[in-house]
């Protein structure tokens, strides 16, 4: 069985795009940072959405001197255009986006601790999910305006981990 490793940028990414087809209340997914998003045309935006950003960076530690743990911080965030008449108020909104991310963290968490059908090749086959920090997650309101029209959400911030094997390869080297 392959293991999923949402370290790896393209299956982070068709991870969330799988989870925003999936979820009832997501009419949509974008990726990139804002920029990318905000050169989008306007009426691309759904009036609400998934969007996944790009990793920054990667951190390495040394736990044990034979275990190196690669990780990486990754932040999604359900973003709804609150003028659509459904919610009385910008805190009920709020509550929506926060109850929504909710959703997708439990999903994570079943999808971590079970088996689900491959978004990645060969489809159909069967993979696990990587060691996740559950420690890290993290979830807070965001704001954001896409031309002229104001977009709140939650965000979510998780941390991916996985054993990286840091071996010398000395054929890389002119020594």
């Amino acid at each position: 069985m392959p293991i999923l490793k949402l370290t790896n940028l393209a299956t982070y990414k068709a991870y969330c795009a799988d989870i925003a087809a999936k979820h009832k209340d997501i009419d949509g997914y974008k990726w990139g940072d804002e920029n990318v998003i905000t050169n989008d045309s306007r009426s691309d935006l759904p009036k609400r959405f998934l969007w996944a950003m790009p990793y920054d960076q990667a951190k390495y530690g040394d736990k044990h001197s034979d275990n190196v743990m690669r990780s990486k911080v990754a932040r999604v965030a359900y973003m709804i255009n609150p003028q659509d008449g459904k919610f009385s108020t910008l805190e009920a909104a709020y509550e929506f986006c926060e109850a929504v991310v909710e959703q997708i963290f439990a999903r994570v968490l079943q999808d971590k601790r079970g088996k689900m059908v491959a978004i990645v090749d060969p489809p159909g086959e069967e993979w696990q999910m990587i060691v996740t920090d559950i420690n890290s997650w993290k979830t807070g309101p965001v704001e954001k305006t896409f031309g002229s029209t104001k977009y709140v959400g939650c965000e979510l911030e998780m941390t991916f981990m996985e054993n990286t094997n840091l071996a010398f390869d000395a054929s890389k080297w002119n020594d």
